[in-house]
């Protein structure tokens, strides 16, 4: 549950965050969807089409983890 004994690593944490996601899972539907958003607030200009598809990921996982009632 806490890691011990691992190092950090973004991407096996994203690629658990999804397995779960796509299973239903609200925390980790709202993890993912905390982790795109800022994903998408960090790309260059902003403007570019993959922080906007991130954006829409994000927004839609959240709304997902809502209608479960996970509480931000």
């Amino acid at each position: 549950y806490e890691g011990r004994g691992l190092e950090r690593s973004a991407d096996l944490a994203v690629h658990w965050w999804r397995k779960a996601a796509a299973q239903g899972a609200a925390s980790a539907q709202f993890n993912l969807a905390v982790h795109l958003g800022s994903s998408a607030s960090n790309t260059t200009a902003n403007t570019n089409s993959s922080s906007s598809s991130m954006a829409d990921a994000a927004r839609e996982l959240l709304t997902q983890a809502a209608r479960q009632n996970h509480a931000a």
